[in-house]
């Protein structure tokens, strides 16, 4: 155990609070994610870049690899050092997301031969290696929206994933469109919700949403990798009001830990996630 780990367990909350507050005034970049008053004005600097800069691919590229290494050996332990850097990848703390996914995955591929999905925001693609794992016995069709450079590295790791870099990907038809903590990213996500509504013949899911449940949505700056990006936190009823206009039923809605603290937020937020049918 860490010394890190080992203060965690052994140390109230409150001085474990005090501390965090005394780093964030000495050292502001301490903070991971901190409360971006100007919304989506907030100016960002070319030099950081953002999701799609080298320095966030190629965290994103070799935190995975080993993982979709793993999925297609079937000999390879998926988790083998999860390490003390709390920044870096473990999969055990993906354990909750991968299950729920299973369970999702399972639905729309009922009684099916072929399965079309559309994953908005899919990073690298990596949720394709673990449909394959999954539904061994089921044709994919797997399609993935991202940022062109994203995209670009996500070709050379999951060559068999059908890319888009703009919201054409919107005018075909899915068994299923799923976002997985990827909406907060988006900018006119009513529009995008209300577009991916429309492109999916059955299911629609929603994975690791921040919602706010007192609070007006709000956007937090995030640094990660080396590089800033902006997201959204949502008020929760204005989230379920885009929900229900969707005109899609919902089915299960899913409760996750909490995201990760943001410095100075009106509100602290919790993970939301859904699950939405088309009734036939």
């Amino acid at each position: 155990m860490t010394l890190k780990a080992f203060l965690r367990l052994v140390l109230p909350p409150f001085v474990l609070e005090i501390y965090r507050t005394l780093r964030r005034t000495a050292n502001p970049s301490a903070d991971r994610f901190v409360y971006a008053p100007l919304g989506w004005e907030t100016k960002l600097s070319a030099a950081a870049g953002g999701y799609e800069s080298a320095r966030a691919i190629a965290f994103y590229r070799d935190g995975w690899a080993p993982f979709v290494d793993a999925l297609q050996n079937a000999h390879t332990k998926l988790v083998t050092d999860l390490g003390p850097d709390p920044d870096k990848w473990t999969m055990a703390c993906e354990h909750n997301g991968f299950m729920t996914f299973g369970y999702v995955l399972a639905l729309a591929a009922r009684q099916k031969g072929t399965l079309k999905i559309l994953d908005y925001g899919g990073s690298l693609g990596t949720f394709y290696f673990i449909s394959r794992a999954l539904i061994p016995d089921v044709t994919l069709e797997y399609h993935c929206k991202e940022l062109a450079e994203v995209a670009r590295a996500g070709q050379e790791m999951s060559s068999e994933v059908i890319w888009h870099t703009d919201d054409s990907c919107f005018d075909e038809q899915y068994d299923l469109v799923m976002f997985s903590g990827s909406l907060q990213y988006v900018r006119d996500w009513q529009v995008v919700l209300r577009k991916a509504s429309q492109a999916t013949r059955a299911y629609l899911f929603l994975w690791a949403v921040p919602v706010v449940e007192r609070a007006a949505a709000y956007v937090a700056l995030q640094r990660h990798a080396g590089a800033l990006m902006l997201h959204q936190q949502f008020n929760k009823a204005e989230l379920l009001a885009a929900i229900d206009g969707t005109g899609l039923s919902l089915i299960r809605e899913f409760w996750l830990e909490d995201p990760p603290r943001i410095a100075d937020a009106p509100e602290q937020p919790s993970f939301y996630g859904c699950l939405l049918k088309r009734e036939a």
